[in-house]
């Protein structure tokens, strides 16, 4: 299929825009909530959209988001501004692309991307164990397996086609662009900085009952203990649905085949004991069919939780008393958490982050989430208590209070003291007196400080005391021989003096000038890609609920 794209680009962009244009794509403004195994997800030209295809959309979004940040996302949006709601939207629209269009990356192609984002320092092969420690301690704990991973690198990789076909224009950058790109990076700052900390001013705060009166009354918000939750849930053990997983196994024509092709697209070093020694091939293959059979296990598991979730959401009205009646009925045990904060994790339970995301959303009026899976089992939460969160009074937290104010006080002594002195700096120079020469008469102590540019990490000097990227910023738009405006900082603040600024050398920029180009031209490329899927979800009637509730977002199981 790639060839294909390749030698008929012009003919398959057209295609592609027929393909998108014919997905009269909506979504139900009953779709608030997490709504159970019954919730309406929208629709495609008539078909309603299955629950799990949304969830698969929204997983794959939330790992996209994770590559990005570093951290998970948290409900329907998150504090870097990303909407998760039309993320997952255009995810599941993508999906559906690749899935009409035929694009199925084969498992080469996906183990190859793998390996190269898991290579070893060296870059030179892949690095099995730093790979297995993502799964272990990112993927699994968020209920994403390494089918579910392998699932999302291979839309990944069929969107990156699409992307590259749709944003051929867009990698048009004319070179001279780029060599204005490198001149702004790599100039090179020379500073001298002088700093005001509030260390050296701690010893002359006075602390005095009053004064700790007002701090508190001002700052009470951050003395708050944020609310507890706690909820009643029923785990379906997959490890009671180990002999159902077996019969399913050995129902399988293909399963040798599906085991040996697992082995071959790992590798045998892939499969290691616990000193790390290669496993010989049959003890690796018995590892992967136990692993299928976990699989197959966890699956029955999730079946299990919907099939009691659609008898629990047919009891009406929904309230956490039908949790409890319907699992003695059927035979489960219900048990309830320990108190929680929002961001507290279980130590008692080996659920994933989204159990304790999940949980905290409950109310007694929408007691119910929906399943979680887990590595153990599937979890089916249902609201208990809320313990409202309360302001501690200044006697319980009389220590912390008393050390704020005194960092709080040396701060601001530290920050008059850096105006004050910046004041000075303006009168003296203008009467011909150096910077040095006024800081010195002044006892403060100068920072010569190393030249750096924009590409320039971190600088040891500035270590406890500023931000590098809050100094370059005053001192680019300095001119030589100028200062900077007194300028606040964690510790105190600081004021920057100029020397010069040096122009990169021509012979670096040619030498990176290729690499800047390649930059420019991705960067244009998903701008380009960007605007293009914008147009076709506009064409293909792809639009938001008209609700003023809270969009409906999957539990991340």
């Amino acid at each position: 299929m790639f060839t294909f794209i390749r030698k008929h680009q012009s003919i398959t962009l057209i295609f592609m825009g027929l393909v998108i244009i014919s997905f009269l794509f909506f979504f139900s403004p009953d779709m608030g909530g997490p709504g159970g195994p019954s919730a309406d997800y929208g629709s495609v030209n008539g078909r309603k959209i299955a629950q799990a295809d949304f969830q698969k959309a929204y997983e794959e979004a939330a790992l996209q988001y994770f590559f990005s940040f570093r951290e998970w996302p948290s409900g329907a949006s998150s504090r870097f501004g990303v909407n998760m709601e039309e993320n997952t939207r255009q995810r599941l629209f993508l999906n559906l692309m690749l899935e009409e269009m035929k694009i199925e990356p084969n498992s080469e192609t996906v183990a190859g991307w793998i390996a190269i984002r898991f290579s070893d320092v060296a870059g030179e092969g892949f690095d099995r164990k730093t790979y297995q420690s993502w799964m272990d301690n990112a993927f699994k704990p968020r209920g994403i397996t390494e089918k579910d991973f392998r699932r999302y690198v291979q839309h990944e990789i069929g969107i990156q086609h699409l992307r590259e076909l749709s944003s051929i224009g867009g990698r048009l950058v004319p070179p001279g662009e780029a060599e204005l790109q490198f001149k702004r990076d790599n100039e090179q700052i020379k500073t001298k900085v002088v700093f005001f900390t509030s260390a050296k001013h701690r010893t002359l705060v006075k602390v005095t009952d009053e004064k700790l009166d007002e701090y508190y009354n001002k700052n009470q918000a951050s003395y708050r203990i944020q609310d507890k939750f706690q909820v009643k849930y029923v785990k379906f053990d997959s490890a009671q649905l180990q002999e159902t997983a077996e019969i399913q196994l050995t129902e399988k024509s293909d399963l040798q085949d599906e085991i040996q092709n697992i082995y071959d697209r790992n590798g045998a070093e892939f499969y290691q004991d616990g000193e790390e020694n290669t496993l010989a091939e049959e003890d690796a293959k018995s590892k992967i069919r136990q692993d299928i059979k976990d699989e197959l296990a966890l699956d029955e598991a999730f079946e299990a939780s919907i099939e009691f979730s659609t008898k629990l959401y047919a009891m009406k009205p929904h309230k956490t008393e039908n949790l409890v009646s319907l699992a003695e009925q059927e035979g489960y045990q219900v048990q309830t958490t320990q108190p929680f904060a929002r961001f507290d994790r279980l130590a008692n339970l080996n659920v994933p982050d989204n159990f304790t995301a999940s949980a905290v959303e409950l109310t007694e009026d929408d007691p119910f989430a929906d399943p979680i899976k887990a590595d153990d089992g599937v979890y089916f939460l249902a609201f208990d208590k809320k313990i409202p969160s309360r302001i501690q009074t200044l006697e319980e937290v009389k220590a912390r209070v008393t050390s704020q104010f005194n960092s709080a006080e040396a701060r601001r002594l530290a920050e008059e003291e850096g105006t004050a002195f910046h004041s000075r700096l303006v009168k003296e120079m203008s009467e011909e007196n150096t910077f040095e020469d006024i800081c010195k008469t002044s006892n403060l102590a100068v920072v010569d400080l190393p030249a750096f540019s924009k590409k320039t990490p971190s600088l040891e000097e500035l270590s406890g005391k500023a931000s590098l990227t809050a100094l370059r910023n005053k001192a680019m738009d300095l001119s030589p021989g100028e200062i900077s405006g007194f300028s606040k900082a964690s510790q105190g603040g600081f004021i920057v003096y100029l020397e010069n600024k040096e122009p990169a050398s021509e012979e670096s920029m040619k030498e990176e000038l290729p690499a800047i180009l390649t930059t420019l031209q991705r960067s244009r490329s998903f701008e380009a890609f960007s605007s293009w899927l914008q147009i076709q979800i506009e064409q293909a009637g792809l639009t938001a609920p008209e609700t003023n509730e809270e969009p409906a977002t999957p539990s991340d199981s």
